[in-house]
Order: structure tokens, then C-alpha cells, then sequence
């Protein structure tokens, strides 16, 4: 959720669906969302969003990303509003096709 830090809005951390698991299957299709209004910058290589050159920023004021993992994934994904400070930095672990954990 939103906290209020020095009068500034923090941006609502990513969800990432679907939840903590396993899933037989040859693909797992990963959705990163967050609330209206919030653009998502994500990872797929398992480096800091915030701090990446191979960072991946979803079109402006897009708050839902769908990545389509066909292996061992480490996703790392934060989101922001203009003149909102940045969320936290949300990771998930994709591993050979399953989905092993989610750091919400």
C-alpha cells in the first residue's frame, strides 16, 4: 500500500502473479502489476532495476507488465509515479519452468 513519507506518496510495490507454486508446464506467462497511474522498470537477468543498463521500462503508465519465462528467471521489478518515491524492489524466482518463490 501507499505510506506517507515527508508529505510524498510512496509508489505500491509490484504483485506478481502467479503466487508461490509449481506449474507443470513448458512455459510459465508472468504478470507484474501495480496500481493505476504507475509505470513498471523490471529485470529479467536478475540485476537492480533501479540501477541496471539492461533494465526493461514498461510504456508510460502501463502498470501491468506479461512476461512469458520459457526458463531459470530471476525477475526483478519496482514501480513510480511521477513525484511519487520509487516502491521497493519485488523479486521472483522462476526455475526451470516452475515458479519456486515470491519475495512480496
Amino acid at each position: 500500500g501507499n505510506a506517507k513519507k515527508e508529505g510524498t506518496i510512496i509508489s505500491s510495490s509490484p504483485i506478481f502473479t502467479p503466487d508461490e507454486g509449481t506449474y507443470n508446464s513448458t512455459y510459465v506467462k508472468v504478470t507484474i502489476s501495480t496500481e493505476v497511474g504507475a509505470t513498471i522498470k523490471y529485470t529479467i537477468d536478475g540485476s537492480n532495476p533501479k540501477t541496471s543498463n539492461t533494465v526493461i521500462t514498461a510504456k508510460s503508465h502501463s502498470n501491468t507488465v506479461i512476461i512469458i519465462l520459457k526458463k531459470s528467471t530471476v525477475i526483478k521489478a519496482f514501480s513510480y509515479i511521477r513525484n511519487h518515491f520509487d516502491s521497493d524492489i519485488i523479486n521472483s524466482t522462476v526455475t526451470k519452468y516452475y515458479v519456486i518463490s515470491a519475495d512480496n
